[in-house]
């Protein structure tokens, strides 16, 4: 019975996609790459702070003078 419902899902899903992308100037690779944009852009955005604070402990060793 699960597996029925979860292919009925799936369909459902597949079939209002379908229609929203028919009632939309867009296509399937365009959806896909703007979600990607969207989500690396938040991810870097909320972790800003650790991804600088990993470069300059790479770079300290690297150059001394870094932290000044």
């Amino acid at each position: 019975m699960t597996d029925k419902r979860t292919d009925q899902t799936r369909a459902g899903v597949a079939e209002a996609f379908d229609f929203w992308l028919s009632q939309h100037n867009v296509t399937v690779p365009q959806v896909i790459e703007d979600a990607a944009e969207r989500a690396i852009t938040a991810w870097l955005n909320a972790h800003t702070d650790e991804l600088v604070e990993a470069i300059t402990a790479k770079l300290r060793p690297i150059d001394p003078e870094a932290n000044r």
